[in-house]
């Protein structure tokens, strides 16, 4: 696992939020994927949302960036590292199937 500072991890969640607001879900991904190999729950929860065929739509970019699988990994993630809306996505997740 990567080590990272607060500061940082900060600086990534805010840029892939950034990214996520402009549409571009590849690029937020790959910010957020940052912050979240350091194990920070906040950013396993968005790079889920990333792959959230629900999350995605709200977006308008859904399609071949979905993967519920992928989702419901992150999420879980999130769920163990502490991030407490993580269990909401992982139940709507299972409803949407």
């Amino acid at each position: 696992m990567r080590s990272l500072d607060p500061k940082e991890i900060a600086a990534l969640i805010k840029r892939g939020q950034d990214l996520l607001a402009a549409g571009d879900v590849q690029s937020a991904r790959l910010v957020l994927m940052r912050g979240a190999e350091a194990q920070d729950a906040r950013a396993a929860l968005l790079v889920g949302s990333t792959y959230d065929p629900a999350r995605l739509r709200q977006m308008g970019a859904d399609g071949p960036l979905a993967d519920v699988a992928q989702a419901r990994i992150w999420y879980q993630r999130a769920k163990e590292w502490g991030e407490p809306d993580a269990q909401r996505r992982l139940d709507a997740l299972a409803l949407s199937r």
